[in-house]
């Protein structure tokens, strides 16, 4: 039969819109873990907000965790490396959406060449955010994408289950490029320390492997 578009909505009570929303954030670098508790949720999001990807097993089973969350917003890291092993975020972000989450995703990356953000858009991510943007920045991005798709959702046939491959709706291909959002609320002028080794900490990144890493499932996707 044909797909109730009831179900395809995005659905929050007044109660639950009025509240900072539930996030959670997956990433392997220690020092952006610690900047997403002691940070970016501490000062912007739920308190019940959980972070992610300390370890290789934790990784592999976010994707079934966050489904069973409640999240309202994920953020994901592109390269997640354990002992020389690559998981890739997009591998996650795919099968949120082909299980069905509606909820927003959005890639924080070191790799954001256009040919990068092409394949996260394609793979189901409403946006893109480099690893160098504040903690305020990060939480302005977030909130701007939750409101689009709350917008959106009174129009429930956007959100069509077209998964194959995790391929986003029309609806949310759109990259956030934080550096135009311009919201008092999230103004941030002065960084934190962690804010800090956060960037430092990005720009030490190797990127020629991960881009290869990503080339490899670029090309992947281009078979399909």
């Amino acid at each position: 039969g044909e797909l109730d578009p009831s179900l395809l909505r995005i659905t929050y009570s007044s109660e639950e819109k009025a509240k900072p929303p539930r996030i959670c954030c997956v990433e392997d670098e220690v020092l952006i873990r610690k900047m997403y508790k002691r940070v970016l949720i501490k000062k912007y999001f739920d308190p019940s907000s959980v972070v992610l990807g300390k370890t290789k097993e934790e990784t592999q089973k976010a994707a079934e965790f966050i489904l069973k969350g409640g999240f309202r917003a994920v953020i994901l890291d592109q390269n997640l490396v354990y002992d020389g092993e690559l998981l890739l975020g997009t591998d996650i972000l795919k099968e949120l959406r082909t299980c069905g989450f509606t909820g927003v995703i959005l890639m924080r990356s070191a790799n954001n060449e256009p040919a990068d953000i092409d394949l996260y858009i394609k793979s189901g991510a409403d946006g893109v955010l480099s690893k160098s943007e504040t903690s305020a920045k990060v939480a302005a991005a977030i909130n701007a994408a939750l409101e689009e798709r709350s917008r959106r959702s009174s129009n429930p046939l956007h959100f069509a289950a077209r998964t194959s491959m995790g391929t986003a709706p029309d609806a949310t291909r759109v990259s956030y490029r934080v550096s135009n959002i311009r919201n008092s609320r999230y103004t941030d002028n002065n960084p934190t320390e962690d804010d800090n080794s956060t960037v430092n900490d990005s720009r030490s990144n190797c990127r020629s492997g991960n881009s290869v890493a990503n080339s490899a499932h670029r090309q992947g996707l281009a078979q399909v």
